[in-house]
């Protein structure tokens, strides 16, 4: 059993009188006996003679039986005075009870002061409850005995006399009386012959339950008042002396044998022998009296402990309340004001009792002499003494008093006019001087709260608050040293059982509003907790690191998630146990974990270094899943703390885990570069990486950021990679492998193309399984911008270049985007100028492959226009230009070297390299050379800078995969699209019928009018539709004469109709099969095709070389810019295929239409006109850096979208290119007469004047090269 340590009051207040333990017995035993007498029966207790204390004995063994069946409360009032029923008079019943009754009313009048009346308009709502109570339709009140009562009630004042009075008076009590009366007559006819005392002990429970109907009704009329309050006290006083009379009168008929009086008891019931006298009993055993003590002590008091001096008492302490002596006791007037009103119900009704049970107490005149005979001279000290003796004398384990002690307390209390607040403060202080076990302080709280109900603190008078208080800071102050031994270690018991009385005592008012400063204590306390924490995590710590040192590699994590978890599951016990704070200050659960959190962390640190090994070791790792199983519970134990502290945990994630991030990135990225030969394989790694990465919810914004740029990078990369083997798959699914022929047989089939005039042309059909590979980049274009969405990437990039550092100069890169142009004048080997299959070879000067084109066929200009991504610091390559031979080992043509570095080539400008080839022992390969055209741009490590790469290798794969499908369909559109064609056209009858007139009339002015205001269609001549040939005119019908307009168009476009045929199959096949993007992307490359052809037929490439190429005169320029718009017409197909905006913007159709302008105008004009070009190019600045051309324009699909705007604004035909393409073909072109010809084409010749100028706008007056000097002088001329 455990007790808490007595501790003295250190509460200052006066000291409590001290009462000696004589006096206590003293006025015990008189309450006893009184108690004693009152229950035995109706009369005085008569002076008799004490039987010999020899005849029976009552010892400390003996047994108990109390008069209750059921213990009473420990706190309260109990009343010891009779009922009705146990008068026991041989009078009349009736008659007692009516004067017994009309003498209480006249009492309860005399002490109450002014009557509160019943209200007048309760008594209609009254007559209709009683109507359904005697009715028995009331089911509250099934009694039959008081539904006649009540219908013999009805009828007893249906009068008008008898509502006019009680209209008029309202006294309730008289009320009450009328119907005991009539409750009366119903049991006398209920028990016919039988005498008065068989059936009296059944008045009591019917007018109890009177009172209550009356008290109800008033209740549901919203009345209140002391009519309300006496008919409480009615209901309640007759209720319980119902059930106490039926006890008595059980009591006086055991008395009596036969009809005969037992001589062992007076007439009226009561015991002469103190062993049946039970409070007699229980006061003697309490004190410790022996049964001769105890008769001596009887005998002394009985001739003067009797009803009168019980009346004389009350009497007295009606008159102490009247006059106002116990006002100073309470610090407001209402609080004292309903003090006085409960005290003098009270009072009245143990009165009423007294004179019930002795109506010659009535008319006794009052003796206020000598002192109290039941009321001791200090009440509240002499109870408070009784409850010592109470509490000591416990036999329970809970050490709670008996309930014989409980009934002698009660009794006590009510005596002695001790209030419940006096006797809740001795209780409490009874409980602490006794060092009483836990059960009693929680039943002592119990009895405290629910003392609230009927006095709240705010009556309490300020004596009982100063007491309560005391008692209560003494019982905190004792309780709280064990709960310190509790978390110390040094007390094993649950704290539960400390915790609680602890948190009652703190939230109540008194203590709560009376409490000095608790902080030291409360101090104190926390740092109690605080230690034990720590000695708690530094034992399971040490442990964790033995065996964390003696764990093999494999399961070297396993110790620390062991001490993981049992942190975590302490703080959620403690969590459980303690929810909410102690005392509103001390949060067990967030002093564990602000206390053993950080220690973790420091363990955590030290171990840094082996953790990292852990990660990174070779051989033996630990599993990713125990370094993500404790990564993640670090982390809930930093949010777990964070959320029970205010200060935020420092947990140093990226020393501690980053090592084992970076090797689950390198593994993920060596996974995705092996498994990426399907979009499927790619969405699902990129997504599972992506989740796996996101669910890490890493703390360091900064460092996840450099997590999400790593993976991206693998992302980029398995995309690049994917990019490459599906271009791989389809050229060996649309060039299908065939094995190299022999040398004979390949001379054999050149010599039989020769005799048979040239290659066979079959058109290429497609097949839809081959095209839909074109639309895997379509899928994974939008799954990269997906994944770039959920890694954040425009947020994370502009972060993490602002807070990461630079790359180091000595490891910064450069990424080198190289176009292989075109070739000029290639030549074989052996000077011959045949037609040639050529492609170029990028290569490092140890002859390592770096890139290489595709075959260019049967040309001496080839155009490559291949771009490849070069991504070092600074590399010299050799661009090596090869002649595919048939059945033998490729001719190199020549090579030429050039130097990528940071020197030589600004970030994100455009650098046009012509470079002339050299053949074997570095000669000139006569006239060739090739172009070049090459952009740097700094390696960032930034995450958009990866997701651009990615987008940027998908943007050429569809290309040249787009650029390959036309290439099976090229071969046909250049056949038909061709100088045969056209010439073979013109030597029919056609030619001399074509007018040319429309198109001689414009004249210069007129036709830069035409284009200034985009009517282009004025330069080119209509296509007459089909529909609109007129069948009645002469040739339709087969007569001789002029042919129309329409049947010229229709003579001039008729060669194309197969080309037409072919086209419209085959387009069919492909917008049917591939996507939307896919479709866009391949036939903006077929356009771009056809207008090529175009331009091949009357342009000659720029060059500053003679070309052999003739112009066409007007008649055929007419028909082939009718075969153009023609074709425009056909993909425009009445507004179901392409837009004439996708049409007419392409650049080149924009230079076909400038082409068809200059194309007749004087050579002078022509060279005036291109000087007037490079002058208003000059005027405008030097061009501003191309941005478009970046890898952050290809970063997402929105800055895709905005970098193709961008670059349809800036995509302006160029005027003198064109004019330099047509002055080629003029007998006047000669090097000596033109500014250009010594210098590389325009566009090139342009950009490096113009990027010198802002060069030097930088970095100040930095010299020219000589050629750029020359071309500046001319500019500025």
């Amino acid at each position: 059993m455990i007790r808490i340590r007595r501790i003295g009051d250190t509460f200052s207040r006066p000291p409590a009188p001290t009462v000696p333990d004589q006096v206590v017995y003293s006025f015990a035993l008189r309450v006893a006996l009184l108690a004693d007498t009152l229950s035995a029966g109706p009369a005085s207790l008569r002076n008799s003679p004490r039987p010999s204390t020899s005849a029976s004995t009552f010892s400390s063994t003996s047994a108990y039986t109390p008069s209750h069946p059921s213990s009473p409360p420990l706190l309260g009032r109990q009343s010891s005075a009779s009922s009705a029923a146990s008068l026991g008079l041989r009078k009349d019943v009736s008659a007692l009870w009516n004067k017994s009754l009309a003498k209480s009313i006249d009492l309860l009048k005399e002490v109450s002061g002014a009557v509160d009346h019943f209200p007048a308009v309760a008594l209609r709502p009254l007559e209709l409850r009683l109507s359904r109570i005697s009715a028995g339709q009331d089911p509250s009140y099934p009694d039959r005995d008081f539904q006649e009562a009540v219908r013999h009630l009805q009828n007893k004042i249906v009068g008008e006399p008898f509502r006019t009075k009680f209209k008029r008076e309202g006294n309730v009590e008289e009320l009450i009386l009328v119907f005991a009366t009539a409750a009366q007559g119903v049991l006398r006819t209920r028990h016919p012959g039988a005498p008065a005392s068989d059936w009296i002990g059944l008045l009591d429970p019917l007018i109890g339950q009177f009172a209550i109907v009356v008290r109800d009704c008033l209740k549901s009329l919203n009345i209140s008042g002391e009519v309300l309050t006496r008919l409480e006290a009615h209901a309640k006083k007759f209720s319980v002396r119902g059930d106490a009379s039926g006890r008595r009168l059980s009591s006086v008929s055991a008395h009596s044998v036969g009809g005969v009086a037992d001589p062992r008891f007076t007439h009226d019931g009561l015991s002469l022998d103190i062993s049946r006298m039970h409070m007699v009993q229980v006061v003697g055993q309490l004190f410790g009296q022996s049964q001769a003590d105890l008769a001596d002590a009887v005998d002394e008091l009985r001739g003067r402990c009797d009803e009168k001096a019980a009346y004389n008492d009350l009497r007295r302490r009606i008159n102490s309340v009247a006059s106002g002596t116990h006002r100073s006791d309470f610090d407001a007037d209402e609080a004292f004001t309903q003090w006085r009103k409960d005290e003098n119900v009270e009072l009245s009704n143990l009165l009423l009792e007294l004179i019930s049970r002795n109506p010659a107490l009535r008319g006794a005149p009052d003796d206020f002499s000598g002192a109290l005979v039941f009321i001791p001279p200090e009440p509240r000290a002499t109870y408070a003494r009784l409850v010592d003796f109470a509490l000591n004398a416990s036999p329970e384990e809970g050490g709670m008093p008996s309930p014989e002690h409980r009934e002698l307390l009660a009794l006590c209390a009510s005596r002695w006019r001790v209030p419940l607040p006096a006797q809740v403060c001795a209780l409490l202080e009874s409980v602490v001087r006794a060092g009483a076990p836990m059960p009693c302080i929680d039943a002592t709280l119990d009895e405290l709260e629910g003392s609230h109900s009927t006095w709240e603190y705010s009556r309490w008078p300020w004596s009982e608050r100063v007491a309560l208080y005391a008692s209560l800071r003494a019982l905190f102050d004792s309780l709280l040293p064990r709960l310190a031994e509790i978390f110390r270690g040094s007390l094993d018991i649950p704290y539960e059982r400390i915790v609680l009385p602890l948190e009652r005592i703190y939230a109540d008012e008194v203590f709560r509003e009376d409490a000095r400063d608790l902080s030291n204590v409360l101090k104190h306390l926390r740092g109690s907790v605080v230690g034990v924490v720590e000695r708690g995590y530094a034992a399971k710590s040490a442990s964790t690191k033995a065996s964390f040192a003696d764990a093999p590699p494999e399961k070297a994590l396993e110790p620390m998630l062991s001490l993981m978890q049992w942190l975590m599951s302490e703080c959620k016990r403690y969590a459980k146990a303690f929810p909410r704070p102690l005392f509103d200050t001390i949060d067990v659960a967030e002093i564990f974990i602000s206390t053993a959190a950080p220690l973790f962390v420091s363990d955590l640190t030290t171990m840094q270094d082996a953790l990292t090994a852990v990660a990174t070791r070779a051989a033996g790792a630990a599993s990713d899943a125990d370094l993500l199983l404790l990564y993640n519970k670090t982390k809930e134990l930093k949010k777990m703390h964070d959320a029970f502290s205010s200060e935020p945990l420092v947990i140093r994630f990226g020393p501690l885990f980053g090592a084992y991030v970076r090797r689950w990135l390198n593994t993920t990225a060596d996974t995705m570069s092996k498994v990426c030969s399907s979009v499927r394989d790619i969405i699902d790694g990129s997504r599972a990486a992506i989740g796996s990465l996101l669910d890490l919810e890493w703390p360091d914004e900064i460092e996840s950021a450099e997590f999400s740029t790593r993976l991206s990078q693998a992302i980029a990369n398995s995309v690049q990679i994917y990019a490459r083997q599906l271009e791989e798959a389809f050229v060996n699914e649309l060039y299908p492998h065939q094995e190299e022929e022999g040398e004979q047989e390949t001379w054999f089939a050149k010599a039989r193309l020769a005799v048979q005039g040239g290659k066979p042309l079959v058109p290429f059909v497609f097949e839809p399984k081959l095209l839909v590979k074109l639309n895997n980049i379509s899928a994974m274009r939008l799954l990269l911008d997906s994944l770039s969405a959920s890694l954040n990437a425009e947020t994370i990039g502009p972060l993490l270049e602002q807070h990461s550092a630079p790359i180091p100069p000595e490891h910064a890169r450069n990424l080198f985007t190289v176009k292989i142009v075109s070739g000029e004048r290639l030549v074989s080997s052996d000077g011959s100028r045949r037609k040639l299959d050529t492609y170029t070879l990028l290569s490092d000067l140890a002859g390592f492959q770096v890139a290489r084109t595709r075959v260019a066929p049967e040309t001496n200009d080839p155009r490559w226009e291949q771009s490849f991504d070069i991504l070092v610091k600074e590399l010299s390559l050799l661009a090596t230009v090869y002649r595919k031979v048939p059945g033998d080992s490729p001719d190199v043509l020549g090579r030429a070297r050039f130097d990528l570095n940071e020197q030589d080539f600004a970030p994100l400008a455009r650098h046009d390299l012509a470079l002339p080839l050299e053949g074997a022992f570095r000669q000139p390969a006569g006239p060739s050379r090739i172009l070049l055209r090459v952009r740097r741009e700094p390696e960032k490590n930034d995450i958009n800078f990866f997701f651009g790469r990615a987008f940027r290798a998908l943007k050429r794969t569809e290309k040249e995969m787009s650029r390959l499908i036309v290439g099976k369909m090229l071969p046909l559109i250049q056949a038909y699209l061709s100088l045969n064609t056209l010439r073979t056209l013109l030597r029919t009858s056609l030619a001399s019928l074509i007018d040319i007139d429309p198109c001689a009339a414009l004249t210069l002015g007129a036709k830069f009018n035409a284009l200034l205001e985009n009517k282009a269609e004025e330069l080119i001549p209509d296509v007459i539709n089909h529909d609109a040939v007129d069948t009645s005119s002469p040739v339709a019908e087969g007569r001789r004469g002029p042919p129309t307009p329409a049947e010229v168009q229709l003579q001039a476009i008729a060669p194309l109709e197969p080309l037409v045929d072919y086209l419209n199959d085959q387009l069919e096949l492909l917008s049917n099969t591939l996507s939307i993007e896919a479709w866009a992307v391949f036939s903006g490359q077929l356009w771009r095709v056809i207008l090529t052809t175009f331009e091949n037929l009357f342009l000659p490439p720029l060059s500053d070389e003679s070309t052999e190429m003739k112009p066409l005169n007007e008649k055929e320029l007419d028909i082939v810019f009718r075969w153009l718009h023609f074709i425009v017409e056909f993909f425009h197909a009445d507004g179901e295929g392409m837009e004439l905006s996708a049409l007419h913007g392409v650049k080149k159709y924009r230079e076909l239409t400038l082409a068809r302008m200059y194309y007749d105008m004087p050579s002078e004009d022509l060279r005036s006109e291109v000087v007037q070009s490079i002058q208003r190019q000059a005027l405008k600045g030097p061009p501003s850096l191309n941005r478009t051309k970046s890898v952050y324009a290809q970063k997402n699909l929105r800055a895709i979208k905005e970098a193709k705007s961008e670059k349809a604004k800036d995509a302006e035909a160029s005027g003198a290119a064109v004019i330099l393409r047509i002055l080629r073909m003029r007998k006047t072109f000669s090097k000596n007469n033109s500014l250009f010809w010594n210098v590389p084409p325009r566009p090139l010749l342009l950009f490096r004047v113009e990027i010198r100028l802002r060069l030097r706008e930088v970095k100040g007056d930095e010299p020219l090269l000589s050629q750029e000097v020359h071309n500046l002088q001319y500019l500025q001329n």
